[in-house]
């Protein structure tokens, strides 16, 4: 059939065909006929087929293509996103729209449905609407520029929309008798609820497999299925759309859409909220540029990766790893806002010393210094140093979080002195600074927390038996009992010493009281931070000191044995090249028991009953000569016997009367009698000076007639008459007028008394020192026995027998101001007066005895010269 091409039609047939019919000399039945004309319409070509402009004939199309008009336009191959039948296109994704644009009768996709990247500028037969496939979105799927990107692990991505954080499902079930037209039931619902259609997700059957996929179309084509519908909101809205579903009128409202739609349908259950957690960690934030989602921060206990917009997440910290930063590992920042690149990468491993718990679990759990124990008591807190905050987390329970820095003593009752026991300290390290430093052997495995410092007892553990430092190695490792650290950063523990007790790994407690260990290098060590160990330095009093420079194990003060002693101990002098100078180091510097004394060991000294102890500076036998400081001449126990029998009770204890040194002297208020004290009662004053006229009145008389009588010419006359004098005071006093005034009894008794008296002494005196021989056997008698009272004075154990008769003896000094009664007056006086009556009054009265003998001297060489 005659066509030209013309314009957008493609091509113009002519209306009609004139067919000229002539029969050229012919006729029939001898009659002619004139020509015949008669015009012919032409026809469409069939669906199916399509004008062939060369063979000017209705040609069919194959299977693989269709034709939209089959009088214009040739058979068009089927595109890749659809199926043809030779006939028509039917497009491959429901809901996508076709529609001719550049050749009429060609079809070329417009628009796709949510979840569908639309693929139109690449070439006729490549154009489809590709489904984006699982957990991706699409921002736009009628803009071929945008394509399918992956929907953010933390959101949810409905039907391949754009994603929704902070989302939950509410679902519901419908049983729908045959064919189901997926577009118009989740329209249908979605205006029932008042929720973007986009939102609607139909899931088909048992298996609730997409409705739109080939298994659950071809199940769907001959029975009823089930369909289970989805509604993604925001978890803010779901119990409000849950309420929705559940009333009547959203039932029946969705059954009369789905009627209008003819589709029969029942509704099963609907309302119902999953409870899947929300996938989102608390700290998680996206942005949107230009349609695509940007992961920009993440919480702490998890890593920030966002090498692609593909891969974009937050990863959480499995136990035993964690992370303070996400962005600890990635790239630095060139531009505002960062765009800083995130690679995959591990979480750092959790040292030794510390638990990491999972990073969605709180985050004071994420990570936590494991808890030391110092003995039984517990390192109550531990600081931790994170991003220039300072935070302490107490064990005193069970942690629930960190807390600003606080008062270990305000909080525990610790002490100043005992707070660098309890120091831990974690500090979290990104990157080597000025001022994180030291980190110089974590330099490749930072960021990470390290150890800082550990607390007494423990040593800070950070490198493997090779040496090699390792974060993961770090931990507070405690000594244990029996072992102890000079300084938990230098380690490692050492063995407790003989000397010493060490309980809990932290305290250092000398056995013996008083003895004193301090830290040195030992020589023996490579390492001489490492090699510090506690050496004893001094022992106290009663102990020699035991130390061996190659066997620091052994270092202990031993005690001086039984029946030996020491006042002082052993110590250690100086430290020359690691080599130490000790005194009083061996069992022969200890003291022999001095007589009169009990020792037990040790520095023990007790004086036994009748000794008294008194020490004084004195020389070690070696060094006796070249003693001179103060330091160098320990004190020698001197034990004295006591002079007085009874007085010393042993230990320095006295009689009960008695005090001061060897039990000399006796108590204020009692007075020296004998080898006793006795208490003197009442007021001595007027009696001390009755006394002093008394003696002083017999010391003239006697004086009188020992040194004056043969000087002075008369004498007795004058003496008779001083005595006469005195019997008439003594008669005036002593002998009153009784009643009758009769006193001349009492008088001539007494008279003739006192002049026997007088008489019988003078007899005495004048034969003793008249008769030589006499007068020297009384002197000798008397020395003698002045001798042996001396013995007393000797520390010699004397007989009991020989004791009595040296303190008899001891009358014969003479010392009548110990005779009871007497020695009452003279209590109280103090000790330099007596000194000086003592040593003095012997003098004086030597000087009063001569003093006649040189007046008379005086007067006969006066007469010499001077005859008138």
């Amino acid at each position: 059939w005659p066509a030209t091409e013309s314009g957008n039609l493609g091509r113009i047939f002519q209306p009609f065909l004139v067919v000229t019919h002539e029969l050229e000399g012919q006729t029939i039945d001898g009659v002619a006929f004139p020509p015949v004309e008669w015009n012919i319409t032409r026809r469409s070509c069939r669906a199916g087929t399509a004008y062939n402009m060369d063979t000017r004939v209705c040609e069919a199309c194959s299977e693989a293509q269709y034709v939209a008009r089959p009088d214009y336009t040739s058979c068009f191959k089927c595109p890749k996103g659809s199926a043809c039948n030779g006939i028509s296109l039917t497009p491959v994704t429901p809901a996508s729209r076709w529609s001719e644009n550049v050749l009429p009768g060609q079809l070329w996709v417009q628009s796709c449905p949510l979840g569908h990247k639309l693929i139109n500028r690449t070439g006729y037969e490549n154009q489809e609407c590709a489904k984006c496939p699982a957990n991706t979105f699409i921002q736009d799927p009628n803009d071929p520029s945008h394509n399918c990107l992956q929907c953010p692990k933390s959101a949810r991505c409905p039907n391949g929309g754009p994603p929704i954080f902070d989302a939950k499902s509410v679902s519901g079930v419908l049983v729908v008798e045959g064919a189901v037209d997926t577009a118009s039931v989740a329209a249908s619902i979605a205006s029932t609820l008042g929720v973007d259609a986009r939102l609607v997700t139909l899931l088909c059957g048992p298996e609730l497999l997409p409705c739109d996929s080939p298994t659950a179309t071809g199940r769907r084509l001959w029975s009823s299925v089930s369909v289970t519908f989805e509604v993604v909101v925001a978890a803010s809205e779901s119990a409000e759309v849950s309420e929705r579903m559940v009333s009547d009128a959203f039932q029946q409202s969705l059954i009369s859409s789905l009627e209008q739609s003819n589709i029969q349908a029942a509704i099963s259950s609907s309302g119902t909220v999953a409870e899947e957690e929300d996938p989102r960690p608390p700290g998680e934030v996206w942005i949107e540029s230009n349609g695509v989602y940007l992961l920009r921060e993440c919480p702490v206990g998890y890593l920030l990766i966002n090498t692609t917009t593909e891969d974009q997440e937050c990863v959480e910290c499995e136990r035993g790893y964690y992370s303070l930063s996400p962005e600890d590992g990635c790239e630095p920042c060139v531009s505002t806002p960062c765009d800083n690149k995130c690679t995959p990468r591990q979480c750092t491993v959790c040292p030794t010393g510390a638990n990491c718990d999972k990073g969605s679990t709180d985050k004071w759990r994420h990570f936590v210094p494991k808890t030391l124990f110092i003995g039984e008591q517990v390192v109550p807190s531990v600081l931790v140093r994170a991003n220039d905050v300072i935070q302490r987390l107490w064990f005193d329970e069970v942690p629930r979080s960190y807390a600003l820095n606080d008062s270990l003593s305000t909080r525990f009752n610790v002490t100043a002195q005992d707070a660098g026991r309890f120091a831990y300290e974690w500090e979290y390290v990104a990157s080597c600074t000025q001022d994180t430093t030291p980190c110089s052997d974590a330099q490749n495995q930072l960021p990470a927390f390290l150890l800082r410092r550990c607390p007494s007892g423990h040593v800070h553990e950070n490198t493997s038996r090779s040496d090699i430092f390792g974060t993961e190695l770090q931990a507070c490792v405690p000594c244990g009992p029996n072992k102890y650290v000079v300084d938990p950063s230098r380690p490692p523990c050492h063995d407790c010493p003989k000397g010493a007790t060490c309980p809990d790994g932290a305290a250092f407690i000398p056995s013996v009281p008083g003895s004193v260990f301090l830290p040195e290098p030992d020589p023996a060590a490579q390492d001489t931070e490492a090699g510090t160990r506690m050496r004893i330095n001094a022992c106290p009093a009663g102990y020699y000191i035991s130390r061996d420079d190659r066997f620091p194990l052994q270092d202990e003060c031993i005690m001086c044995p039984y029946n030996s002693y020491l006042l002082e101990g052993g110590r250690v002098t100086g430290i020359v090249d690691g080599i130490a100078t000790t005194v009083l180091n061996k069992i022969e510097d200890c003291l022999a028991c001095e007589i009169g004394a009990n020792c037990t060991g040790g520095s023990t000294v007790v004086a036994r009953y009748g000794y008294f102890r008194k020490d004084a500076p004195w020389s070690r036998r070696e060094d006796h000569d070249n003693a001179s400081a103060a330091d160098q001449t320990p004190r020698k126990a001197q034990v004295y016997r006591c002079a007085t029998s009874g007085a010393c009770l042993g230990n320095n204890e006295c009689d009960p009367n008695r005090h001061d040194i060897v039990c000399g002297k006796c108590k204020p208020g009692f007075a020296q009698a004998g080898n006793s004290c006795i208490e003197c009662t009442g007021e001595m004053g007027t009696w001390r000076l009755v006394a002093a006229v008394v003696v002083a009145i017999f010391f003239l008389f006697v004086w009188f007639i020992l040194s004056w009588r043969p000087v002075i010419p008369k004498a007795d006359s004058l003496l008779a008459r001083l005595m006469q004098s005195i019997t008439g005071v003594l008669n005036a006093c002593l002998c009153s007028t009784d009643a009758v005034g009769d006193s001349t009894g009492c008088w001539s008794s007494f008279k003739t008394f006192v002049g026997w008296c007088f008489t019988s002494a003078w007899s005495v005196v004048s034969a003793i020192f008249t008769n030589a021989r006499a007068s020297q056997y009384g002197k000798v008698l008397i020395s003698f026995f002045q001798v042996l009272s001396g013995f007393m004075i000797f520390r010699v154990e004397w007989p009991p027998e020989l004791t009595k008769l040296l303190e008899f003896c001891a009358i014969f000094q003479f010392d009548f101001l110990t005779i009871p009664g007497p020695s009452c007056l003279w209590a109280g006086i103090s000790f330099q007066t007596k000194l000086l009556a003592y040593t003095i009054g012997p003098l004086a009265m030597c000087a009063l005895l001569w003093l006649p003998v040189l007046v008379q001297t005086l007067i006969a060489t006066r007469r010499k010269w001077n005859p008138k």
